[in-house]
This record gives structure tokens, sequence and C-alpha cells, in this order.
């Protein structure tokens, strides 16, 4: 083992009480010391086991943010993107859809052995840049449509950030 030591550790007699902060790649190496010949080992599918639950619960995350944003996709749609509906379809990709994916691509630890950590943070800041530069759009469209209000009729009273939604970004 003292060939396979950390940054940071010590190859005393302990080497489960290093701390590093890369458990990936100290899970990489047990699983090597552990393995038949020095050939790695193979982990067997256990399905009470913390990772398999934590994949499940990405699994069903993804596939939720993915039905929600697909269902309010589709009425905006339908509703051929008048009014409120372009306000929401874009609104709904930015920070349901976009901000949902950056927050569960960071943290997975799938994508992370496939892509490595420094992709998987490039991955993570282009889901945030999009879901800022789409949010922009939704939340301008919305601004537009006031001031066009405003501008048709001067005596309109368009009131920006009086409702619970326009101050704090959610429907009541």
């Amino acid at each position: 083992m003292a060939g396979n030591v950390l940054e940071g550790c010590s190859s005393s007699e302990f080497p489960d009480a290093c701390e590093s902060s890369n458990l990936l790649e100290y899970v990489r190496l047990e699983l090597k010391d552990h393995g038949d010949n020095g050939s790695q080992a193979y982990a067997t599918l256990d399905i009470s086991s913390a990772g398999f639950y934590f994949g499940f619960c990405a699994l069903v995350s993804h596939i939720l943010l993915a039905s929600i944003t697909a269902v309010v996709v589709h009425k905006c749609i339908s509703l051929k993107m008048e009014h409120t509906a372009g306000h929401a379809f874009y609104c709904t990709v930015a920070f349901v859809f976009c901000l949902g994916e950056a927050l569960l691509v960071r943290h997975s630890s799938v994508l992370e052995s496939y892509l490595g950590i420094f992709n998987l943070d490039l991955l993570h800041s282009a889901f945030g840049l999009l879901a800022f530069a789409v949010g922009v759009i939704g939340v301008g469209i919305k601004t537009w449509q006031k001031l066009e209000r405003k501008r048709e009729d001067p005596n309109a009273s368009v009131r920006h950030f009086r409702s619970n939604h326009g101050f704090s970004g959610k429907y009541m």
C-alpha cells in the first residue's frame, strides 16, 4: 500500500484514517489493492448500499426534471408562446431544467468517474451559464410585455414586483 498513498497521507499503519479531498481516487486505490494478482476488483451490485440508493435517487431526479420541463414546454408551445407562455417557457427551461441538471451533474460520482473532475466542473458551469442566459431572456420577455402595455396605454397601472411571484419568484 505504500505505493498507493495519497497526497497529504502518511504510509502509516492506519491509511483509512487519512483525510483526503479525493475520495473517489482513494476508493479506486483500495479496489486495486484488493484485486486478484494486481487486477482491478469489480464490485457486485448491492441494492442495500448507499451508492445504489443515491444513484437511484439521482436517476429519479433526472427523470422528474425532464418530465416537468417537457410538460410545461408542451403547454407553452400549445399556447403558441403568447402572453405569459413565453416567459414560463424560458424560465422553466432555465430555472428548473438547467439549474437542476447543473446541481445533479456536479454531484454525480458516475459522471465524475467517466469525465473527471475538471470536465465535470466545466459541464456544471455550462449548465449554470446556460440557465443564466435563458433565465435573463425569460425575465426580459415579461419586462418587455409590461413596458409594451404601458406604452400602449399610458394610464395603465403596470406594477413591478407587487405580487408574490414577481417579488420572490414563487407562485402562490
